[in-house]
């Protein structure tokens, strides 16, 4: 299992002299750990189904099936930990909105949250999609039609030709995509028709890493600092 450590210490020294908005951000980290820690185990999970998914097929070719769980069963696990991981990732942003919003003056927490935005640009997109299926389906957004753009064909040509799924719903034109797995990239049609996506992978992973560690060094703090997960002894 691969584990994504961040260095924190103990407490903030308080920095405003409401004491509540000190308590506010300490639990919003908290919080936002939690998220971390989701996207973490999200990322291995995912990582294992897809493992287990090539050995199943590879079972299939060889007809030597010994798995007991159903063909569609092993086909929506790596979907399941890819949406867990999505939605890992937007609860993490909107914690870190929350942070931000509780002391603008820190321009560490500003910049994290930028290098968010930045590091997963599509993923409003991606989760809204995946999260209201039951619109998509029906090529709308909310109660607008959406105008599905051409079929993305160059995001679908990778070097391994590891096309996992492609699902979706023929408009008047063109193809909606409703869930699709290109490799660990997790795509969709988007509201504005346009095709989004997110990685599921360690690059993301280590993205979010970087990006949690320069938000808790962003904060003066005071007592030892401690390793996020903690192994206990």
């Amino acid at each position: 299992m691969e584990i994504h450590p961040v260095d924190r210490h103990k407490n903030i020294k308080k920095f405003d002299a409401e004491s509540k908005k000190n308590w506010l951000i300490t639990t919003t980290l908290d919080y936002l750990m939690d998220s971390y820690y989701e996207a973490n185990i999200s990322l291995n999970l995912f990582n294992e189904a897809q493992i287990e998914l090539e050995k199943y097929h590879r079972s299939i070719f060889k007809r030597n099936i010994s798995s007991n769980k159903p063909r569609e069963f092993h086909e929506r696990m790596p979907y399941i930990y890819a949406k867990t991981f999505i939605y890992s990732l937007d609860i993490y942003k909107g914690h870190l909105n929350n942070i931000l919003n509780l002391n603008q003056q820190n321009s560490g927490i500003r910049e994290a949250f930028e290098n968010f935005k930045n590091a997963f640009p599509d993923l409003k997109f991606v989760r809204n999609s995946a999260h209201h299926l039951e619109q998509r389906v029906q090529l709308k957004s909310k109660d607008q039609k959406i105008n599905v753009k051409p079929f993305p064909n160059d995001e679908f040509k990778n070097q391994t030709g590891n096309i996992n799924h492609v699902k979706g719903i023929i408009g008047e034109s063109n193809m909606l995509i409703t869930e699709s797995l290109n490799g660990n990239v997790f795509g969709v049609t988007d509201q504005n028709g346009d095709y989004s996506k997110v990685a599921i992978s360690e690059e993301s992973m280590l993205k979010l890493q970087s990006i949690t560690q320069s938000l808790f060094d962003s904060f003066d703090w005071i007592m030892s600092n401690e390793i996020l997960p903690t192994h206990e002894r």
